[in-house]
């Protein structure tokens, strides 16, 4: 798990926003309502991010992802090459400790065969490497993605947007609702059920306009697997691979 003092991450204050009178109109599909979003919408919030979409990092495709990398991204650009799957497993392996393919097999919960290709891949990525007594990690990763926020987009079903965005908290470091500005007036009577899950809501019109209208605080994601499954996916996008 995650060490709350050593982690990159800051804790934040939730932030709320009073709601303005809803649209009149509305989006036709949630494809037009993340397509607003992405041409230029976001900018007005998540300034100065990188984006994705449907991102799968194994327990559901957000359809929006917004992140930043580290300064010293580059340093681990190479773990663009190994499985996303397997990162985790790389991070747990020993430092600098002789360990054979046996071990790693029972670390990660794969066959031998496969364990022997994956710690090539390790190898190729310049984190492993084989020698006469064993295989050994040579270097440590660092997660190349800085921040993470993962965005659920709905047109009016808000309590299946709350559950799948809630679901992201196991990588992202904020999680939000998307929906379109005409149907968030159900959602809003539900405000507790927003914060008592720590997920924030913003309201799109079809101009473009965004309402934030209540606020997440930022968290150290709740799963160690699927934060390193989506720093891979995340560091391939930015490599556009």
């Amino acid at each position: 798990m995650f060490n709350l003092s050593s982690s990159p991450f800051r804790k934040e204050k939730a932030f709320d926003i009073k709601i303005d009178v809803e649209q009149p109109i509305s989006f036709s599909s949630e494809s037009e309502l993340v397509q607003t979003f992405t041409t230029n919408s976001h900018k007005n919030i998540f300034n100065h991010l990188e984006w994705t979409s449907e991102l799968n990092a194994g327990n559901g495709i957000a359809d929006i992802v917004l992140y930043n990398t580290r300064k010293d991204w580059k340093n681990n650009s190479s773990l663009a090459l190994i499985r996303p799957q397997m990162a985790n497993s790389l991070v747990a392996l020993p430092y600098r400790k002789a360990f054979d393919v046996e071990y790693f097999s029972s670390l990660a919960c794969i066959s031998k065969s496969t364990s022997e290709r994956v710690l090539k891949e390790f190898s190729l990525a310049g984190y492993c490497d084989k020698s006469a007594s064993g295989w050994i990690k040579l270097k440590q990763p660092r997660p190349p993605i800085a921040n993470i926020y993962a965005i659920e987009a709905k047109l009016k079903d808000w309590r299946r947007a709350l559950l799948q965005a809630t679901s992201y908290q196991e990588f992202a470091n904020q999680s939000w609702v998307l929906m379109d500005s005409k149907f968030c007036k159900k959602a809003m009577e539900n405000k507790l059920e927003f914060t008592k899950r720590n997920v924030g809501l913003i309201s799109i019109s079809p101009d473009g306009k965004l309402n934030p209208l209540i606020g997440c605080s930022t968290i150290i994601p709740k799963s160690q697997y699927r934060f390193w499954y989506a720093n891979v996916l995340l560091l391939a996008s930015t490599l556009k691979l």
